[in-house]
């Protein structure tokens, strides 16, 4: 088996999401038997975030950016932190730096932000780190739920937003998804 691209990241609940890319002419069975399924649980699924509604939700960032006076890539980052989703991840002082860099540098949107919380109350020599993450690792129904708040946004901002047709269209591809 050749392994084309190997990716990981955390998800939702701090564990990590390995996502290995190997040709479509590989055979699943002969995936599964390299590796070795029996010592721990595999799931092979399709990826679940709709392209479509990320391209829609930079589209509606853009025009609400427009509005605002500021950059698509600013207003992605206030609604990562007002309403993505996070861990606090507890870290060995001296290991903050490196885990900010190395969390920020997982996306070129800008989406994956570490602040700094300060010192663990309970745990000398440890920084508590707040970590959103991106919507890159989001499922479509979390994706569909920043979209709506991007929407409720341009709504605000008397900003144009989808029509209800697309929106529905839209929702009917992300049920498909689940």
């Amino acid at each position: 088996m050749n392994i084309k691209n190997l990716e990981a990241n955390y998800n939702f609940d701090g564990d990590i999401l390995v996502i290995a890319t190997v040709s479509k002419t590989e055979p699943v069975q002969d995936i599964l038997d390299k590796f070795k399924p029996d010592k721990f649980d595999l799931f092979i699924k399709p990826k679940l975030r709709s392209l479509d509604a990320n391209a829609k939700c930079w589209t509606l960032l853009k025009n609400l950016a427009d509005k605002l006076e500021t950059t698509d890539k600013d207003l992605y980052r206030e609604f990562i932190r007002d309403h993505g989703a996070m861990q606090i991840i507890p870290i060995k002082d001296e290991a903050v730096d490196w885990l900010i860099k190395k969390w920020e540098s997982t996306s070129k949107s800008g989406g994956w932000i570490c602040e700094n919380l300060g010192a663990c109350r309970n745990t000398k020599g440890y920084s508590n780190i707040k970590c959103y993450f991106g919507t890159s690792v989001y499922d479509s129904k979390e994706m569909w739920i920043f979209l709506n708040w991007i929407i409720d946004a341009c709504k605000d901002a008397d900003v144009e937003t989808l029509s209800p047709k697309e929106l529905e269209r839209l929702k009917i591809e992300i049920d498909k998804r689940k």
